[in-house]
């Protein structure tokens, strides 16, 4: 019986890469899940040189069964996969420092099935050289991208009941809109960013319209001036959507985040019109109309008390159309607001939410940023760039480095005086230093939550996250999902 260590291809930095927040109009993220079938790093001869290196099991691997079937699910820092029994056993000949190329055991494992496993293995680090001092996880150390939320008008058609952003009828002009474009580039170009990332967001940015299109070129003359990449994203409540502006944004290549925090009435009392009216129907009307011409939107929600029902409704809507969904948790200003989940009432609304995606189980990589801002593509110290290479533009230019502070009405650097993306008076601490974290398995998926959130609510940032014990609740039952997922995937290869 051959061994099976079923893998996703890995993650990477570059500008058209899965991220948490967003996925390309064209669906990129809903493509079917891809396994890495084999160390892409070893040839024959890499086999042979790694044959005679001392190996170990790494300290850091977790193992989970996965029902009556026969695989189990193992997790590193790094990446998880699926091991069936044959490729469990090699694992475990290397329960003591071995070489690989004393593999003999009588069975029915060909010993080069056998070499080609524990390259994959050794690749995803679940083995290790014996002699290696640390079993910290290598994180990706490569540039970032340089994102930036443009706050194009402080306007909304809108009342939600947890919005965060101070509203009036502010609203960025022509000017100040390039001087961000060009601003971003340069400070891209300056620090080494091989790409830029632009949300275009509000308040309801499209009450601003015209100047998305203006802007949208501006970025595109920059970028093929600089040579750097370029990825951009409308974030909405799609509520002023018709069928020429989708297209324009399908035809631009631009990304759709459309913000749906519900699928009915759980949305209309979260997200009701200034006029108190219902906006449901007008936002999925939407969202219909951009799947017919080809658009895929990334839905986002927000959970709260008010829409806490509907949420495994959405995940089947999102589930049928092939879109990607992004749950996140509601993040108060102060404690003791009473639009706040009880965390074991949210564990139970998202605990039913993956029985309806075990039901309907999806192709694609639906898993790797459903679950607020936690990332399973690749494990991160940080939450998010805030304080590192993340900058929020207000509509008259001043910048802060997240877009919850612009949204508080704090005050922001002048644009034109900013000469770095970083912000190193923000405290936004690495989940090692974090109290509380830095035992814990989940620690590099979830990075501790929103650091915003933390200081509201403890009064500080470098603790565990007030939704720690339901990021510790759901994950396993998330990544048994991947698993499943990785061994359907494998059978629909035969």
């Amino acid at each position: 019986m051959k061994p099976k260590f079923l893998r996703l291809v890995p993650q990477t930095k570059t500008p058209s890469a899965f991220s948490t927040a967003e996925c390309d109009g064209g669906g990129a993220c809903s493509q079917p899940i891809q396994i890495l079938q084999r160390g892409s790093n070893f040839d024959a001869a890499s086999l042979v040189a790694l044959g005679e290196k001392t190996l170990r099991q790494g300290k850091q691997i977790f193992q989970y069964p996965l029902g009556e079937r026969e695989y189990r699910l193992f997790q590193n820092p790094q990446t998880r996969a699926a091991l069936n029994a044959p490729a469990r056993e090699i694992f475990d000949f290397f329960s003591n420092p071995r070489k690989p190329a004393e593999w003999a055991r009588p069975g029915d494992i060909d010993y080069e099935d056998a070499q080609i496993t524990i390259a994959r293995f050794y690749e995803a680090g679940f083995l290790q050289d014996a002699s290696a001092a640390s079993d910290a996880p290598e994180f990706d150390s490569s540039p970032a991208p340089l994102e930036a939320w443009l706050y194009l008008t402080r306007a909304c058609n809108l009342a939600c009941a947890h919005c965060f952003v101070s509203k009036d009828v502010r609203r960025m002009n022509l000017e100040t809109g390039w001087r961000a474009v060009e601003r971003l580039f340069d400070l891209a170009e300056r620090h080494g960013h091989p790409a830029v990332k632009i949300k275009y967001a509000g308040g309801e940015p499209t009450m601003n319209w015209d100047l998305i299109p203006a802007l949208h070129e501006r970025a595109k003359s920059k970028a093929q001036t600089t040579g750097l990449g370029l990825v951009e994203t409308l974030v909405t409540n799609a509520t002023l959507l018709n069928r020429k502006r989708l297209g324009w944004i399908k035809n631009e290549n631009l990304r759709l985040s459309v913000s749906l925090d519900g699928f009915g009435a759980g949305h209309d009392r979260q997200r009701p019109v200034l006029n108190g009216n219902p906006s449901f129907e007008r936002a999925l009307h939407a969202i219909l109309l951009a799947l017919e011409i080809g658009l895929s939107p990334h839905l986002t929600v927000t959970i709260t008390k008010l829409n806490l029902e509907e949420i495994p409704a959405l995940a089947a809507f999102a589930l049928e159309h092939r879109l990607m969904l992004n749950l996140n948790f509601y993040r108060p200003h102060h404690p003791g607001d009473s639009l706040v989940p009880d965390n074991a009432e949210l564990i139970r609304v998202l605990q039913n939410s993956l029985q309806v995606i075990e039901a309907n189980l999806p192709d694609y990589n639906f898993m790797e940023g459903l679950i607020d801002r936690s990332n399973f593509g690749a494990s991160h110290q940080h939450v998010c760039g805030a304080g590192q290479n993340y900058l929020s533009v207000d509509t008259d230019g001043s910048v802060l480095p997240c877009h919850m502070l612009t949204g508080y009405n704090l005050s922001g650097i002048p644009l034109d005086t900013l000469t770095s993306p970083r912000f190193d008076d923000f405290s936004n601490p690495p989940i090692d230093r974090r109290n509380g974290c830095n035992a814990c398995e989940w620690r590099y998926w979830c990075a501790g939550g929103c650091p915003i959130h933390t200081q509201n609510i403890f009064g500080q940032s470098n603790v565990s996250s007030p939704y720690c014990n339901v990021y510790k609740a759901v994950y396993p039952e998330l990544i048994r999902l991947q698993a499943l997922q990785l061994i359907q995937a494998d059978a629909q290869l035969k």
